[in-house]
């Protein structure tokens, strides 16, 4: 089973990081590698919930389409499981754990193994190169969207 674990601590909220990620339908704008994404059902509220949703990954010939279950608790908590193919096991958890100057870090935690042998090792090579990109792209959206908080760090990841 592959395993992709990352970390980073950012000058912007627990709140306003957990809002950027939960915002699945906005990846393709600027997640490397999401081609598409469409949430098909929603329940709870926006404090805490489930959503189910319809994603294509595509790049460099490969193409996967998957449906996904997303629950949350906001702004602290992200579980993400796939419904079946490509992935024979998938999960990524999200976490955000707000710090004392006001910024967070945020923690990203995926399991997962695909089911077609023969791309298997192809695949996974692929998968872990697009999620070593994932925590950093949210963080660059944050400072797109809302700036360099005053009196941040500039010497933090994912504040440039």
């Amino acid at each position: 089973m592959a395993t992709v674990y990352q970390r980073l601590k950012v000058p912007y909220s627990a709140e306003q990081m957990f809002d950027l990620v939960v915002d699945i339908e906005h990846y393709p704008q600027f997640v490397p590698g999401w081609r598409a994404v469409r949430i098909t059902k929603r329940t709870g509220d926006r404090a805490r919930g489930w959503l189910h949703v319809d994603q294509v990954i595509a790049d460099k010939g490969i193409r996967f389409r998957f449906d996904t279950d997303a629950r949350f608790t906001r702004p602290t908590y992200l579980r993400i499981s796939a419904n079946g193919r490509p992935f024979q096991y998938f999960v990524l958890r999200w976490q955000f754990r707000p710090l004392d100057d006001g910024g967070c870090e945020v923690i990203a935690h995926a399991r997962y193994r695909l089911r077609n042998i023969p791309l298997r090792q192809l695949a996974e090579r692929y998968f872990n190169q697009t999620f070593n990109t994932v925590i950093t792209s949210f963080a660059d959206r944050a400072k797109k969207l809302y700036g360099i908080p005053e009196g941040a760090k500039t010497t933090r990841a994912g504040v440039r």
